[in-house]
C-alpha cells in the first residue's frame, strides 16, 4: 500500500533502514497534511 502512495518500498531495505524509512513516511504525511490544512 505505502509503495503505491509514496513511491518507495513499503519494507525497509539496505538503502532505507527502518528508522529513515519511517521518518520519510512521517515527513511526507505531515507535508501533505500541511498542504491540505493551508
Amino acid at each position: 500500500m505505502f509503495d503505491k502512495i509514496f513511491g518507495h518500498p513499503a519494507r525497509p531495505t539496505t538503502r532505507a533502514p527502518e528508522g529513515l524509512w519511517f521518518d520519510s513516511i512521517m515527513e511526507e504525511l505531515s507535508m501533505d497534511f500541511r498542504k491540505r490544512s493551508a
